[in-house]
């Protein structure tokens, strides 16, 4: 039924990005009636799902989404069926609304996380998602649609003031995720870069004060340097752009600009010598959590070139008379001239 799943996503590679190919392989669907294509859930109960009405061309890609989320959490972080539940009933005084995905504490009752699943069409709702967490009183939520993912965790009893780049693994506490090494290996090629600049934008960049564009490029800065560093020595190296825990929002900070002061004195002309990194050290926290698990030396291209056209506003573009060459013709111009490293 690939054809099935390729009419849904038709840029399934980028759609369903953040998945691994192996685990959308894994999705089964089969015609129950003619032109109505369904699926088995993978959660404990086993409901039969809805994906695609041939007749009347509804699709309903959240459920593939959803179940996709659900293989990762069973195979990938390996919690136990029995403490995953879909469609969970949630209270809001006299409204109910249905959580996409919950997972219970060992103790089967309390929520530990909040799944809240959209199709790729669709952003991540930050909003709903923590009016869902703040009724389950919940200390973490994801919200997930294939193209990214924002995941946040509220070190209780604080506001969500904070973000994970993963999710613990069953067993785990978000402590024992923060204090991992990584090496570059560990990170995964962005199939969407401009997605998650936005959510960050959304997160805390929007009401931090200082020009988005400025302050993104000034990280991007820094992980490209981290980046280039890593691959001098792939198999020792550990990662410096990291999300320190929550309670060291300062010692991320003081990573972070070492890893900026690095890059400038390695590739001078680009900032100059007194520019900072101005944010703050809880939105900075927040802004590494997103980035800190792509990596973008080797990346596609155009992800990068379609962030940073969102990034530079319009007003800006047309005040400059900016645009941007399609990487088709750049990649042309660059066959043409055939330029050699001197």
């Amino acid at each position: 039924m690939d054809k099935i799943l390729n009419t849904l996503f038709p840029e399934i590679d980028s759609e369903l990005g953040i998945f691994d190919k192996k685990s959308v392989n894994q999705i089964k669907i089969y015609e129950k009636s003619e032109g109505k294509f369904y699926l088995k859930s993978l959660s404990i109960d086993e409901k039969e799902k809805l994906i695609y009405n041939k007749n009347s061309n509804k699709k309903y890609k959240e459920e593939i989404v959803r179940q996709l989320f659900l293989l990762d959490l069973f195979e990938k972080y390996k919690y136990p069926k029995k403490l995953v539940e879909i469609e969970k009933i949630v209270k809001f005084g006299r409204e109910e609304k249905k959580a996409d995905i919950v997972v219970f504490q060992n103790d089967g009752i309390t929520p530990g996380i909040v799944i809240e699943a959209k199709s790729p069409d669709e952003d991540n709702d930050v909003d709903q998602l923590k009016s869902y967490l703040n009724a389950e009183g919940a200390p973490i939520g994801v919200g997930v649609n294939g193209l990214s993912k924002v995941i946040l965790y509220r070190p209780y009893p604080k506001e969500f003031d904070d973000t994970l780049s993963d999710i613990p693994k069953y067993g785990e506490t978000v402590d024992d995720l923060l204090k991992k090494k990584f090496k570059i290996k560990d990170l995964k090629f962005p199939t969407q870069l401009k997605k998650v600049i936005i959510e960050t934008e959304e997160l805390v960049l929007a009401n931090s004060g200082f020009d988005s564009f400025d302050e993104i490029f000034k990280l991007l800065y820094a992980k490209f340097f981290d980046e280039s560093e890593a691959l001098l020595d792939p198999e020792n190296y550990v990662l410096k752009f990291r999300k320190h825990q929550s309670k060291d929002v300062d010692k991320t900070k003081e990573n972070i600009d070492l890893l900026f002061n690095q890059a400038k004195n390695k590739w001078s002309g680009v900032f100059s010598k007194s520019d900072i990194i101005r944010l703050r050290a809880d939105h900075l926290s927040v802004c590494v959590s997103e980035l800190e698990s792509w990596r973008l030396l080797g990346a596609n291209l155009k992800v990068i070139d379609e962030a940073f056209e969102y990034l530079i506003p319009a007003v800006a573009k047309s005040k400059k008379g900016q645009y941007f060459t399609p990487r088709n013709l750049i990649e042309m111009c660059v066959k043409i001239l055939d330029p050699k490293k001197k």
